[in-house]
């Protein structure tokens, strides 16, 4: 039930990017406003209301909720999963004259994590065609590939890395795991699984639910010994897990119970994490 609600709701949503050539513009214009993203909205549904093109809007529809991104996106919530249909196909125009910059509307798209790619492999539109061909899957199912750790750090030796890839449906996204280690690209394997989110561990201080930018420790803490030097730097042969404090584990296993509850809480903000496929209304 709750994997169907969350489909629900994913359903009723638009992403949109203002494209912007400066980083720095905010794509809420008047600061000033009490509650700009209200009126905002207000707006929209005004316009929603009084629309009078050629293909009318459903009936009753309208949008319940804005929530802008720091990389100029911005995810629309609406009523209904009709409504976001037509609003695709119309609001471009409107949206950029609210924006006063173009406004692309944004496709959903279905990571997937590939083991064993030969670093031979490019992340560009071709070879990123080449692959889905070796997949078997429809032309343009896969948006884009990216390195996720970045090639200036390989070892020299290294012949084989992670790559993330981007899939536009849920459908191809599934194919890509169901084929792992059946099909082979560059002569290798691939490994292929859903792109489900860890729970996030500060380098500095060791613990969890927050990333080293927004650490508020001065010092740091060693992953291996919890003494108040950086991993990097320690010598000692003991083994100790910084969250939980057992001897039994490394700091980050997934022994850890501290990683458990944390693990057990993104699952249960998005429970579609627990199944190994991408869920579809089909």
């Amino acid at each position: 039930m709750a994997i169907q609600n969350r489909l629900n709701i994913t359903a009723c949503q638009i992403l949109v990017e203002i494209q912007v050539l400066n980083v720095n513009t905010p794509i809420i214009e008047d600061q000033d406003k009490v509650n700009p993203l209200g009126q905002i909205k207000a707006t929209i549904n005004q316009w929603i209301n009084s629309y009078n093109g050629a293909v009318p809007p459903p009936k009753k529809s309208s949008i319940h909720a804005l929530t802008p991104y720091c990389n100029k996106k911005l995810l629309i919530e609406t009523n209904s999963a009709v409504t976001v249909v037509w609003m695709k196909d119309h609001c471009g125009e409107f949206l950029k004259s609210i924006f006063s910059h173009p406004v692309k509307i944004l496709g959903r798209l279905y990571p997937v994590v590939a083991r064993f790619m030969p670093i031979a492999f490019s992340t560009n539109d071709i070879c990123a065609c080449e692959l889905e061909n070796s997949a078997k899957i429809p032309a343009h199912s896969i948006s884009h590939v990216t390195w996720i750790k970045n090639p200036l750090n390989r070892s020299p030796m290294q012949q084989y890395a992670n790559v993330k890839i981007y899939c536009t449906s849920a459908e191809a996204t599934n194919c890509l795991i169901l084929a792992t280690g059946q099909f082979r690209h560059l002569s290798s394997y691939l490994r292929i699984h859903k792109d489900i989110k860890e729970p996030n561990m500060c380098n500095r201080c060791q613990q969890y639910c927050h990333i080293t930018t927004d650490c508020k420790e001065e010092n740091p803490t060693c992953a291996k010994c919890m003494e108040d030097h950086f991993t990097s730097k320690c010598t000692s042969t003991a083994t100790q897990c910084t969250p939980c404090g057992s001897n039994e584990h490394w700091t980050n296993s997934n022994e850890c119970p501290e990683w458990k509850a944390c693990k057990a809480a993104i699952l249960n903000k998005s429970p579609k994490a627990l199944s190994p496929y991408y869920i579809t209304n089909k």
